[in-house]
């Protein structure tokens, strides 16, 4: 983000909603939809303003099939599972792992950024993951236990 070291940071989160100053601020939306966030930050020197573009759960029905940008690593796993999201921001995110009968064997809640899924508990083997937001699938795959 910046080649100096920030004294402040100011959000804004494209949405009508003041600016909030802290440096690790936790933001809720109103409703789904496309927002442009903004970070700056600055010190006495200097200041820095980045933005990015953020969808927010689905925006309509016709979104359902939708797949959000959802990596996982690494595949094989012995133990943790880094689950990591791209730019698609979850309201009510979560990761089901199920076992070749399809009986769901872990679950977890899913938020934006990176995630660790422990799978220690489970046996060697092949599962399916699937992660959904409000209840709709947004993209699945397979995962290997080793």
């Amino acid at each position: 983000m910046s080649y100096f070291w920030p004294e402040t940071w100011s959000w804004d989160f494209g949405d009508g909603s003041p600016a909030v100053s802290d440096r690790y601020p936790f933001h809720t939306y109103a409703q789904n939809g496309t927002y442009e966030v903004c970070l700056t930050v600055s010190n006495e020197n200097s200041s820095h303003t980045t933005c990015r573009t953020v969808t927010i759960g689905t925006s309509s029905s016709d979104d359902a099939g939708q797949k959000a940008d959802i990596t996982l690593f690494p595949n094989p796993v012995a133990d943790v599972l880094l689950v990591t999201l791209g730019e698609y921001i979850p309201q009510h995110g979560m990761i089901h792992i199920h076992d070749a009968t399809g009986r769901v064997v872990l679950s977890q809640r899913l938020f934006y950024g990176h995630n660790h899924l422990d799978m220690t508990a489970l046996s060697t083997g092949l599962y399916f993951w699937t992660a959904e937001d409000n209840g709709v699938r947004i993209n699945g795959g397979k995962v290997i236990k080793r």
